[in-house]
């Protein structure tokens, strides 16, 4: 399924700083989302299970690098793409040059230079998957890891929520099924390793504070109420929350 795309001018614009207002960033809430980017990588990087060392990763949109501290934290060799560059500059100030402020497409990758690949809320802003994908391909070693974290357009909160469904955007281009991205994947040299649910950890307090700025006035009153009167400790703690969400891990099987 896809969205009516949006000229190449008006992607740019959206991924400024106003943008990130959906994950309730500023430099004074640093923390609190790290709070929760963090652990969702992590828990990517567990269905990876990378055992090789050195392994060597590429996070396209990186963001603010949180996926990079993750995959650093386990010893790996992080490296990080972004086309914002408001929230590439500081994943910039912790990893230098092994991040790249570019749109994917116009940045150069060396063939078989990498052990994996992650795409985390990414792959449905995408406008010519296909060729970033085959692009991945080349990039990646034989038998190299693509991991993908997308909404899932047949999951049951898409069913139920309608238009109202969060993941509806006017950045996302491509709605992607399990078996739409599949199909994808294998036409790019890649074969399916596994595709879950996947529930992205989120914290009351991060919830709260995103939802401040969200459509949903109802939910965010909620949580507000219930931050109101939660302990410093509960609002901290993290909680796993299906929304609809998929993870696809594949390997690289051929050349695309």
């Amino acid at each position: 399924m896809k969205h009516p795309s949006l000229s190449k001018e008006a992607i740019r614009a959206i991924y400024d700083e106003n943008y990130y207002n959906s994950w309730a960033y500023s430099r004074e809430n640093l923390e609190l989302v790290r709070s929760v980017k963090r652990p969702l990588y992590l828990s990517v990087l567990k269905e990876i299970n990378p055992s090789s060392k050195p392994f060597k990763i590429l996070d396209l949109g990186c963001a603010m690098g949180f996926s990079l501290e993750a995959a650093a934290e386990l010893g790996l060799e992080p490296h990080g793409i972004e086309i914002s560059e408001f929230s590439g500059k500081i994943a910039m100030e912790k990893f230098g040059d092994a991040v790249k402020i570019s749109d994917i497409k116009d940045t150069d990758l060396a063939d078989n230079s990498f052990d994996a690949i992650t795409m985390i809320d990414l792959f449905e802003h995408i406008s010519d998957p296909i060729v970033i994908l085959k692009k991945i391909n080349r990039a990646l070693k034989d038998q190299g890891l693509l991991a993908i974290v997308a909404p899932n357009s047949s999951s049951i909160s898409s069913r139920i929520m309608g238009s109202r469904w969060p993941h509806i955007k006017e950045e996302h281009i491509y709605y992607y099924s399990p078996a739409t991205i599949k199909r994808t994947l294998n036409e790019c040299g890649f074969e399916i390793i596994k595709i879950i649910s996947f529930p992205k950890p989120i914290t009351l307090a991060y919830a709260r504070s995103v939802l401040r700025y969200s459509r949903h006035y109802l939910m965010y009153t909620f949580f507000n109420i219930i931050s109101g009167i939660a302990t410093k400790k509960f609002s901290a703690h993290n909680f796993k929350i299906p929304m609809g969400e998929m993870l696809v891990v594949a390997k690289k099987t051929c050349h695309a």
